[in-house]
């Protein structure tokens, strides 16, 4: 401020848009200038001289790093140190980890960083999950969660469960006790009473009611309804 001189280093070169990033800066000096003082800004401005040392500035050759060159350049600058293009290259940044140093930096200066975790956070997050078996440190003693196992009253639902799952219901019956495939085959001795003879009408009805009841033969027998007498 007491130079009165703005100057930009622009790692990617010389440009005739950093003009512009020129005039913006000093714009935004003379608006707090007449805020702070009253007076006119126009006469004040005059008296600052802009200079654009690019030319000067480490190169930059590709489009990722740009706030790590601001930061290196903004960190040499406060310490009294010239910039000038063969001050530090990109392979710096691989060589001295500036990237890390970075990253470590805004992390110790952050208010919402995480905290490392504590034997009591430990144990709250094993006893949430079920699953852990880590040894966790509760007044003074060690004690293990072990995970959760499977109840007996459990065990006996899920089998209850397949039993049921392997039952059909079967028409004519109440109780089903088993399952009828399509493909079961009769016994030969109620097979030997329908095949190779000659068959009535008598016969043939009979003969389909035996098979129906060979098809059900899972199934108990049907209760008789009995008659309300009036």
């Amino acid at each position: 401020m007491d130079t009165k001189v703005i100057t930009l280093w622009d790692s990617q070169g010389r440009k005739e848009e950093n003009q512009l990033y020129l005039q913006s800066m000093l714009r935004y000096l003379g608006d707090v200038y007449r805020s702070k003082t009253g007076q006119d800004q126009v006469a004040w401005k005059r008296e600052w001289e802009l200079i654009d040392d690019s030319v000067n500035s480490p190169r930059q050759h590709n489009g990722h790093d740009c706030g790590v060159f601001v930061i290196t350049n903004i960190t040499l600058l406060a310490q009294k140190i010239p910039l000038t293009v063969q001050t530090y290259t990109e392979a710096t940044f691989l060589e001295r980890n500036t990237r890390e140093r970075i990253a470590l930096l805004l992390w110790l200066a952050s208010q919402n960083r995480p905290r490392p975790p504590t034997p009591q956070r430990q144990r709250r997050q094993a006893m949430a999950t079920g699953t852990a078996t880590k040894s966790t440190v509760k007044r003074g003693k060690k004690s293990t969660v072990k995970p959760s196992t499977t109840s007996s009253a459990t065990k006996a639902r899920q089998k209850r469960r397949r039993r049921n799952n392997n039952q059909r219901i079967i028409l004519g019956g109440s109780r089903p006790k088993g399952i009828v495939h399509s493909s079961d085959t009769a016994p030969s001795a109620q097979l030997a009473s329908i095949v190779n003879r000659k068959r009535s009408a008598i016969s043939v009805a009979e003969g389909d009611a035996a098979t129906q009841n060979m098809t059900q033969r899972h199934a108990p027998p049907k209760k008789k309804k009995r008659k309300i007498q009036s």
